[in-house]
């Protein structure tokens, strides 16, 4: 476990001020990267960060110090985004309108970099949005999509497809 010691994990869950930060220090940049995918905006995915950051220091006993340390605070936070979208009924799966068609760029305009990818996947609606994330960076098959966000297995095919 290079990514941080298991004191650092054991302080952090008795609420150690240092070893929270530390985690925060570590996991920020990455964890971050997951929380922008997901959000509309800067801003949204600051607040699902911040809202996300506390859920997992709350699930840091569940740790089982096996595997990537960081890998599993993505899947926590990824998870805990999933959840929150649901509560608020914010996942919708619907067909893209032709005002949102019009905002995505032509075909031939290629990104040049992270940051204009990031802007074109955060154009979509946030169903297809939801299913390229898990499918496209997360590594999930249309099945296990299905079941984490309690569609068929179809549906999750038909939103990445669009």
């Amino acid at each position: 476990m290079s990514e941080v010691s298991r004191k650092i994990i054991k302080q952090a869950i008795k609420g150690t001020p240092e070893a929270v930060e530390t985690i925060y220090n570590l996991i920020a940049p990455e964890v971050y990267k997951t929380c922008l995918r997901y959000a509309n905006s800067n801003t949204e995915a600051q607040d699902l960060f911040h809202d996300g950051f506390l859920f997992l220091l709350k699930k840091l006993n569940k740790y089982s110090f096996k595997g990537s340390f960081i890998g599993w605070c993505k899947v926590v936070i990824r998870n805990f985004i999933l959840e929150r979208f649901r509560k608020n009924k914010k996942i919708i799966f619907v067909e893209m309108k032709e005002e949102a068609l019009e905002n995505m760029p032509e075909e031939q305009e290629i990104p040049q970099d992270a940051t204009e990818i990031m802007e074109i996947i955060q154009l979509l609606p946030i169903g297809y949005r939801t299913v390229f994330n898990l499918y496209v960076f997360e590594n999930l098959s249309h099945k296990e999509i299905a079941k984490l966000l309690n569609i068929s297995e179809g549906t999750s095919k038909s939103q990445y497809h669009k």
